[in-house]
């Protein structure tokens, strides 16, 4: 009877939060900080960056050591495509 007593209270205890957290379990998933509810568009878009961040050390060698106005010009723009979540 001891036991069962004990139980009964670490049983609620483990219980417990999990039914005073909403939005947690079974309902829908919670949106990023964005309010997208996909949990890779953050990955892609670091990546996207990454990839335009290493073809401007390309042409910035090309260039070389410094890029051109041109240059510059187009990577900004690609970069603001990216963070306007075009990519």
């Amino acid at each position: 009877m001891k036991r069962l007593l004990m139980l009964v209270p670490m049983a609620a205890l483990l219980i417990g939060p999990a039914i005073a957290a909403p939005g947690r379990g079974m309902g829908p998933a919670p949106a990023n900080a964005q309010g997208s509810l996909d949990p890779y568009k953050q990955m892609r878009k670091q990546n996207a960056l990454k990839v335009i961040r290493e073809d401007a050390l390309k042409q910035q060698a090309a260039d070389g050591g410094k890029l051109t106005d041109e240059h510059r010009a187009e990577f900004q723009r690609k970069i603001d495509q990216v963070m306007a979540g075009n990519y």
